[in-house]
């Protein structure tokens, strides 16, 4: 099975040279993008992350205390909003079958009430880390991560339609996710193929030029599971789209691949 792929941008910010290049570019605000990814073949409809929050006041207001500049506030414009990317691409909402979050924080799972007829798909081991942390820390502030609407959402409403994955698991023809850990205990790498071969998408990597030139991410949480996540996208031959790379993911025309 082969999909398309469409890179919706739902919001832009920076963030601290160091978040994504570990000990290094001290001095460097650096772009980031959020994207919404639709993916779609002859069968299915798939989102992997569902963007920001609609009203993201709270969040702006927390990633600019966070990186100690008005630079670190989410910004998105009109025509990124979930709605209008959905409205572009010709899609309703409720025709979406699989979403899929990776990592589970609110920058990824803001948009996901949006889709009543979806299946939820997030790591076992992840959604387990985050119920069950082993360490109560900043980084890992349950709010920040499911803010609680959304924590509500998925444990009742949602119940019967979230699906935990294997470590490694085909989530549908074509389609496969496997958890790296590294950046969060649920990151991972979902792989998608293509009529360009495989595409792998992934939020281990902020920027290509982790992978790419070995530097690891910043915000890391286990630097062996890092090494071993780029070792494997390296070693995978597939096209790496670092989920937060704005010139990775801009080098496809129309934001279309």
């Amino acid at each position: 099975m082969s999909y398309s792929i469409d890179i919706c941008v739902n919001a832009t910010s920076q963030v601290r040279g160091p978040e994504v290049f570990w000990m290094s570019r001290w001095e460097d605000w650096i772009d980031l993008v959020f994207p919404v990814f639709v993916l779609r073949s002859a069968v299915n409809t798939v989102v992997i992350n569902t963007g920001l929050p609609a009203d993201m006041a709270a969040l702006a207001d927390s990633w600019e205390a966070y990186m100690g500049g008005a630079q670190g506030r989410p910004v998105r414009g009109a025509e990124q909003t979930l709605d209008a990317h959905l409205k572009r691409l010709g899609i309703a909402a409720a025709d979406v079958d699989t979403v899929i979050l990776t990592p589970l924080q609110a920058y990824t799972v803001g948009g996901v009430e949006a889709f009543a007829n979806a299946r939820i798909c997030m790591s076992r081991a992840g959604w387990a880390a985050f119920c069950a942390p082993r360490l109560k820390t900043a980084h890992a502030a349950r709010a920040a991560a499911i803010p609680d609407e959304t924590l509500n959402y998925l444990n009742t409403e949602a119940w019967d339609r979230v699906e935990l994955l294997d470590d490694e698991q085909e989530i549908l023809p074509g389609l496969r996710a496997t958890r790296v850990g590294g950046h969060h205990p649920e990151s991972g790498i979902v792989w998608v193929e293509t009529a360009r071969g495989t595409v792998a998408i992934t939020d281990v990597a902020f920027h290509y030029d982790n992978v790419e030139k070995h530097i690891p991410l910043g915000v890391a949480e286990d630097m062996e599971e890092i090494a071993h996540a780029y070792d494997l996208l390296r070693r995978s031959g597939a096209i790496v789209l670092p989920a937060y790379d704005p010139v990775r993911l801009a080098a496809y025309a129309d934001g279309k691949l």
